[in-house]
């Protein structure tokens, strides 16, 4: 009965509940903060790249919010796979490979950042089909250097 009612005032402000296995309670907690606030977390990296190209702060988390509202956007739309966009899960390897190496230029942990979410889209942009099984293959050995 108590799980009902915090259900229903869940839904009522705009919250999802749902039921977790047993002892899974921190795997579910790592998966939240993967979706909420390691958001945050891209938006920091991406906003200190845009001011290294020259984009004020203002206008770099400005930019940071609308790639991520149409990316969120596009996920709830669509869902898995059809919603990932991007070079890695179209397997652009010369693009893959000027970013990594820039960004090995500028901070190795962004460069890995990089490289473990390329890897992430290259499986989805399989899954999608936005990439053929060969071009996906030479793309992640780029991405495993």
């Amino acid at each position: 009965e108590l799980r009902q009612e915090l259900s229903v005032v869940l839904r009522r402000i705009g919250g999802l509940p749902v039921r977790l296995k047993p002892g899974s309670r921190d795997l579910y907690y790592a998966a939240a903060v993967f979706a909420s606030n390691h958001l945050h977390a891209q938006a920091s990296w991406a906003a200190s790249l845009f001011a290294r190209a020259g984009v004020s702060r203002g206008d770099a988390l400005r930019v940071c919010a609308l790639l991520q509202k149409d990316a969120l956007g596009s996920l709830a739309r669509l869902g898995f796979p059809e919603a990932v966009t991007g070079p890695a899960c179209r397997g652009e390897r010369a693009v893959l490979a000027r970013h990594l190496a820039m960004l090995g230029r500028i901070d190795r942990g962004l460069r890995e950042a990089y490289r473990l979410c390329a890897m992430e889209s290259l499986r989805l942009g399989l899954r999608k089909g936005s990439v053929t099984r060969s071009d996906a293959a030479q793309a992640l050995r780029l991405l495993s250097k």
